[in-house]
């Protein structure tokens, strides 16, 4: 089934669900549109050449009764070229081998939250994974795209979840995933676990830790630790580590590690990353880095200046320059 089909039959499933729904009911509509410009591509990764003009979005429904939380994330993907002889990119990022643009709608997150008691919540279907640092979309990222790392956890994963709030500082959560989605690596689907523990020991250090299972063996077991540090007004600071059983998938990830930080003066954020992973077999290691300045041309819009670079055990790089808009949508609240 086409993904466009499938996204229009969870949309109306979303419409019957707020009509059948009690009078108490809110239901909440936001989201984002993100347009990119490939200023500069080296020439490396054959997709991403100069003039290539991208766009996607997102639209977001979330609604609440009685506790019981439903939520759909709706991804909007377009690509076109500015050459009238290539309508759609078709090279692959080296680092992965994933297609870097898909055209359609696809289901980010399809889920629903019960809750078991004032601790203790459930949610099944599709969910964003906790597993790892930076989160998907653009509006969650200083960058004009995900980091070297976030392409080897799983975006979203499919199945039921766990969640005890067990206090302000301490969460804990596991799930049974049927499915990794997003993750084009793995052939089979699998059927893992996933936990993990979030720690606030004081305002403005967040720690996070995550075990992730992989009985395909394709990418293999993962531990993922990452660190985010706010104390400072106006500046973030993460990191993260992330090994890996190494699996049989050629070029398995054996272990990485990052670093970015973000500072903000008024209207204007300077961010900078840097990562750097090794495999096994003979994929070569790679460093990656990114550099970026955004500005805000209001609440809700910003455009970003973003340059790239990739090192591929000194062998090959590449460098990219992306000129980003992002306008996210403010959420619209209404009884049903």
């Amino acid at each position: 089934m086409r993904k466009s089909t499938i996204a229009a039959i969870a949309a109306a499933a979303v419409v019957g669900f707020g009509a059948v729904g009690s009078a108490s009911a809110d239901m909440a509509i936001e989201g984002f549109g993100d347009l990119g410009w490939d200023l500069y591509d080296s020439g490396l990764d054959t997709s991403e050449e100069e003039g290539h003009f991208r766009a996607s979005g997102e639209i977001d429904v979330t609604q609440q009764t009685d506790g019981i939380m439903f939520r759909g994330d709706f991804d909007l993907n377009n690509c076109h070229n500015t050459s009238p002889a290539v309508d759609l990119p078709t090279g692959t990022d080296p680092t992965n081998g994933t297609a870097d643009c898909g055209v359609g709608v696809d289901i980010e997150q399809l889920y629903v939250t019960v809750p078991v008691n004032d601790m203790i919540s459930a949610t099944g279907g599709i969910q964003n994974s906790k597993h790892g640092l930076e989160g998907q979309d653009a509006t969650d990222i200083n960058f004009a795209s995900n980091g070297f790392l976030w392409g080897f956890v799983p975006s979203n994963v499919a199945g039921l979840s766990v969640t005890g709030d067990i206090n302000e500082m301490f969460t804990v959560w596991a799930a049974y995933i049927n499915e990794w989605l997003d993750l084009p690596a793995l052939t089979d689907v699998a059927n893992d676990w996933m936990a993990g523990a979030s720690v606030t020991p004081t305002d403005g250090v967040g720690v996070n830790v995550s075990y992730l299972t992989d009985t395909t063996e394709t990418v293999g077991d993962e531990f993922d630790i990452n660190v985010t540090l706010s104390m400072i007004q106006d500046v973030v600071l993460a990191a993260e580590y992330l090994q890996a059983d190494p699996g049989t998938g050629t070029g398995s990830l054996d272990n990485g590690y990052g670093v970015n930080a973000a500072y903000t003066m008024g209207d204007i954020t300077l961010a900078g990353r840097y990562e750097a992973g090794t495999f096994e077999g003979t994929a070569p290691d790679v460093t990656a880095g990114s550099v970026a300045v955004s500005y805000a041309l209001g609440p809700q819009t910003l455009v970003r200046a973003d340059w790239s670079s990739a090192s591929y055990d000194g062998a090959a790089s590449q460098e990219t320059g992306v000129l980003q808009l992002i306008h996210k949508f403010p959420s619209t609240n209404g009884a049903m």
